[in-house]
Parts: C-alpha cells; sequence; structure tokens
C-alpha cells in the first residue's frame, strides 16, 4: 500500500507539478526579465514616496511599501500616478474593463503619458 502511495505521488508530481524536472514545468520563465522590467523599474523608482498610487494587482509587489496604494482601477483618476500592466488574463475587475479606465486616462487632460512598452502605461497626474 505504500508504494502505491509512494508511486501516485511521484507520477502526479510529473504530470501536474511545476518543479523543473516536471512536465508541466514553467522554471524558464523566472530565468529571463519580462518585456519591460527596465522601463517599469525606472517609473516605480522616479516616483516620489508620498504621492498616492493606482497600480493593477501584477505590479503591486513594486510599489507595496507605499501608504496610498490602490488596486486599480479604484482611485484610477484621482491618484498621483497610475501603473497599468494589462496582460493578465484573470484580472480584477475584468481585463475589458481595465483597458476602457486604461483608454479613459489617455483621454483625461489631467493625466499624462509618461511610459510605454509592451502591455505597461504609466501616467502621472498633471493638474491638482
Amino acid at each position: 500500500m505504500l508504494g502505491l502511495v509512494v508511486a501516485a505521488c511521484i507520477g502526479s508530481s510529473y504530470y501536474w507539478g511545476v518543479l523543473p524536472y516536471q512536465r508541466m514545468s514553467l522554471w524558464w520563465l523566472y530565468l529571463r526579465e519580462p518585456p519591460g522590467y527596465m522601463t517599469i523599474r525606472s517609473v516605480v523608482d522616479a516616483i516620489p514616496a508620498n504621492a498616492t498610487v493606482s497600480v493593477t494587482n501584477n505590479l503591486g509587489a513594486q510599489v507595496s511599501q507605499r501608504q496610498h496604494l490602490y488596486n486599480f482601477p479604484v482611485n484610477a483618476h484621482a491618484a498621483d500616478y497610475v501603473l497599468v500592466k494589462l496582460d493578465d488574463r484573470n484580472a480584477w475587475p475584468s481585463l475589458y474593463e481595465q483597458r476602457q479606465v486604461e483608454a479613459s486616462l489617455y483621454d483625461d487632460a489631467a493625466y499624462e503619458l509618461i511610459a510605454k512598452e509592451a502591455s505597461f502605461s504609466a501616467f502621472r497626474r498633471i493638474i491638482k
């Protein structure tokens, strides 16, 4: 019985696991920088420490130390900076809704586009 359990564990680990030796592994994703990483890093580094930021969830870790941080699209038209990376199919709210809010920022005279690369866009409020 123990042998059957061990075999089932090894087999399921190989077929459904994510470690480097497994069939469905995505280990190679961690060996290279994602597209636009340097642009994202330079924008994040340039944001003042006391600025409010509205950011998509997949960029939240880059700015998580801030006192005023909003999950995009919450306060997207009130934050000092808006950082958007629209490549998460499981985004909340839906990717479609996030794209609509991003499009409204392009048309908002209070915001200027400060960076754009691949699916990443960064906006800064110019009118307070």
